[in-house]
């Protein structure tokens, strides 16, 4: 492992997760939702809770999901704000959750389109700022509340990857269905993917990258497979992911202590070591930016997209590292950390 050390320094602390989309600064704590426009306030929305925000793929829209989980034991309410990348709400959604059960899992488009997919029923609702439908994906589902799925969106289509039976080391069988919707007219394709579990899902421009593990002889296979539009199956790679990038049709994976990249049909790794594990990354035009955790250590290491490694930073000022996300804002990292946000540089 090469490269040089680099110095850094806090240049600010942040109440709350911070997020920076065009010129808004987006912050959201457990008590509220503040959009912050030139040091100044124009949205407030007083919600508790825990919250979480998504981009639509091309950062056009983001969503803000809230969950008031509760120590008693009913449902809870649970709250989804969409906004564009100048920081409008555009609607906002109230939902309730199933106490002690997975809540639906979600994700916004270009357009603005808010889809939910509820693991356990297999209901896909798809919501707007005037209207909301809803379809069953499958008639008859069994009961399962650790089914695993994934879901990505496309300005017209959205793509559900799900586990349908509960899973089984011994079971060689295929268990997951990749669903692809049209938006407009709700029509439903689908095929059966070769994988026991998925494990990410990402939907390009052209075609979908799912991953999963296979079960074959009580062993575990990692499987990636390009998908075309038409659900077809172009080529599979044995490349393990917990979640997919893309960047100028470059795919990158990270997965434990490792970053994986397919280029061209070819796959090439990088693996940390002594412990590390990558917790987050981003890939932009001067590179791959990942956020590492190992024996009480955090760091950010700037590698080349051919895995040279430029520089680290070891995160040794701080006193805890429990980071949780990386980005960047105006060429300074962000680091997300335990309801704080650090900008250093």
């Amino acid at each position: 492992m090469f490269g040089q050390q680099k110095n850094f320094v806090i240049e600010d602390e942040l109440i709350g997760k911070n997020y920076f989309v065009n010129s808004v600064k987006v912050q959201i704590t457990q008590e509220l939702i503040n959009i912050i426009d030139n040091d100044r306030s124009v949205i407030n929305i007083p919600i508790k809770g825990a919250k979480y925000l998504e981009f639509s793929p091309s950062n056009k829209f983001f969503i803000i999901s809230n969950y008031q989980f509760s120590a008693d034991k009913k449902d809870y309410p649970s709250s989804y704000f969409v906004f564009n990348a100048e920081g409008e709400k555009i609607f906002e959604y109230a939902d309730s959750s199933p106490y002690d059960l997975p809540h639906a899992i979600h994700a916004v488009n270009d357009v603005g389109t808010l889809a939910l997919f509820d693991p356990l029923t297999f209901q896909l609702n798809l919501i707007d700022a005037n209207s909301k439908r809803t379809i069953k994906l499958e008639k008859e589902i069994p009961f399962e509340m650790e089914r695993a799925s994934f879901i990505a969106m496309r300005s017209n289509f959205v793509f559900v990857s799900a586990s349908v039976k509960p899973t089984d080391i011994t079971d060689n069988s295929s268990n997951v269905i990749l669903y692809k919707i049209d938006i407009n007219s709700l029509s439903v394709e689908k095929t059966n993917l070769e994988l026991s579990i998925p494990t990410a899902l990402y939907a390009g421009e052209s075609e979908l990258a799912a991953a999963g593990v296979k079960y074959n002889d009580s062993k575990i296979y990692h499987s990636l497979k390009l998908i075309s539009e038409e659900l077809k199956i172009k080529k599979e790679y044995e490349i393990s992911a917990e979640e997919i990038y893309s960047y100028n049709g470059v795919y990158f994976t990270r997965f434990a202590d490792k970053i994986i990249k397919l280029e061209n049909g070819s796959t090439s790794e990088y693996k940390f070591e002594d412990g590390n594990r990558v917790i987050d990354l981003f890939v932009d035009i001067n590179g791959i930016h990942a956020l590492v955790k190992g024996n009480n250590k955090a760091s950010i290491y700037k590698l080349s997209r051919n895995f040279d490694v430029d520089f680290y930073i070891l995160l040794n000022k701080f006193e805890s590292k429990n980071f949780t996300e990386i980005s960047s804002a105006q060429g300074k990292y962000v680091l997300l950390q335990s309801g704080k946000t650090f900008i250093i540089n």
